[in-house]
């Protein structure tokens, strides 16, 4: 009796990790997008557009890059439509929440907005003090490879070596 209650626990253990394993595999991860002002996003409160990556340690981000001087608000959609669930920098802003706001201080400046499941949150990096975002691109020429170089002339050199001795051989003959 005890093995037959044995193997029936076994399988009935068996069955219940298969079907675990099942529905985890087929389980489709949510997907989390930044909708909000045009200048932030490129687009004005599109919730199916600037999908978030899934980052390494399970949180999503999206960055902007290039950004103007400004306020902006945002939200983070889930997947790509409103309905679905929307969060700001509290938390749950599903029920007529507040939009969250950032402010870009700097022409140039690039927005990271991050997401971990629950809340929204925001950084802004400036441009470099010394590269404003007006300024032109350095035009100075960059070096480049000179092996071509090198080897041309080591090949001149070897050549000219030659020459020379081929002139001395003739002449000592």
């Amino acid at each position: 009796m005890k093995k037959l209650f044995k193997k029936i626990a076994t399988v009935v253990a068996a069955v219940s990790m298969v079907a675990a394993m099942t529905t985890t595999a087929f389980a489709a991860d949510d997907t989390y997008h930044v909708a909000g002002a045009e200048g932030l996003c490129g687009v004005n409160w599109d919730p199916s557009g600037n999908q978030m990556e899934k980052q390494a340690d399970g949180t999503y981000a999206k960055e902007f890059k290039d950004i103007k001087a400004g306020d902006y608000e945002f939200k983070i959609a889930t997947n790509g439509a409103w309905d679905n669930g929307e969060y700001n920098l509290e938390g749950d802003a599903s029920s007529g929440g507040a939009n969250a706001k950032v402010t870009v201080e700097k022409d140039g400046s690039t927005v990271l907005i991050t997401f971990d499941g629950t809340k929204a949150a925001v950084k802004v990096t400036a441009p470099p003090a010394d590269t404003p975002a007006d300024k032109p691109a350095d035009e100075t020429p960059k070096t480049g490879d000179s092996t071509a170089v090198v080897a041309m002339v080591a090949v001149a050199a070897v050549a000219g070596a030659l020459v020379v001795a081929s002139r001395r051989q003739t002449a000592n003959n």
